[in-house]
């Protein structure tokens, strides 16, 4: 055991900084008669195994942070930071600065980023809000598609932000999909688990059984109707968020 290094240094990880999540993060509770739902259901899509750093979790629990978001920062810490700069070690005061959190956090290149508000330097700067970053998808070979790629999400994030779209599936079809997407051409010819039904969690929902199947994306994407499967970039959603004719009139063969 090394006591400088991140788990001392025999921690089994379960996947490298370069994978797809292995938790999720959601706010877990609605208002219902004054009531908030359990986060029993949404726990039930966090399936694999998310290795933490110990007194990182109890430090941040103590400190008032709620246990998923203490797990996943505690999760991010299993790891030493790759990249260290010269007089930003002791240097940084940790009272107003992120350099040492960023340290970790820029060096785990997951599938989705949860990125935290940076410290304002002054008064007037511009406030810059809690952000997710998508980082599925390589660099394209070309133009076309990396713009193509770029506008979708655009697109996408409005229609999960404006309908409330519930797209939780448990994290080891995640993982799965990610399986499935490294064969060639998979975009067209190979099949993926997403969610059949996309409305948000009520209670009683138990998140399972018909929830989600294996379909090819155009079919995801676009919808089913014999499969009745939903819609999500349907023309009716694309027109309620008020978007310019041209900018999604070809949304599907983007």
């Amino acid at each position: 055991p090394d006591p400088e290094v991140a788990g001392k240094g025999y921690r089994r990880l379960y996947k490298s900084r370069y994978d797809s999540i292995s938790t999720y993060l959601y706010q877990g509770a609605s208002a219902e008669g004054g009531q908030k739902m359990s986060n029993r259901i949404l726990n039930m899509y966090n399936d694999i195994p998310v290795p933490i750093d110990e007194e990182k979790y109890r430090e941040l629990r103590e400190a008032g942070i709620d246990p998923l978001l203490s797990q996943h920062i505690a999760h991010i810490f299993v790891r030493d930071p790759l990249v260290i700069f010269e007089g930003a070690i002791e240097e940084v005061d940790d009272e107003t600065q992120t350099e040492h959190f960023e340290s970790i956090q820029s060096t785990n290149w997951q599938s989705v980023r949860w990125k935290p508000p940076p410290p304002r330097s002054g008064p007037n700067d511009p406030h810059i809000g809690w952000r997710t970053e998508f980082r599925s998808m390589e660099i394209q070979l070309t133009d076309f598609e990396n713009a193509a790629f770029t506008t979708f999400i655009t697109l996408l994030t409005r229609v999960i932000l404006t309908f409330d779209l519930n797209l939780y599936i448990p994290l080891s079809r995640v993982d799965a999909n990610m399986q499935r997407a490294h064969a060639r051409n998979a975009a067209v010819k190979g099949k993926f688990f997403f969610r059949r039904h996309m409305a948000p969690l009520e209670k009683g929902d138990d998140g399972f059984g018909e929830q989600y199947s294996s379909m090819f994306s155009t079919a995801a994407v676009n919808g089913k109707k014999e499969q009745q499967l939903p819609t999500i970039m349907s023309q009716d959603n694309l027109d309620e968020l008020h978007n310019a004719q041209d900018t999604h009139t070809n949304s599907e063969d983007t």
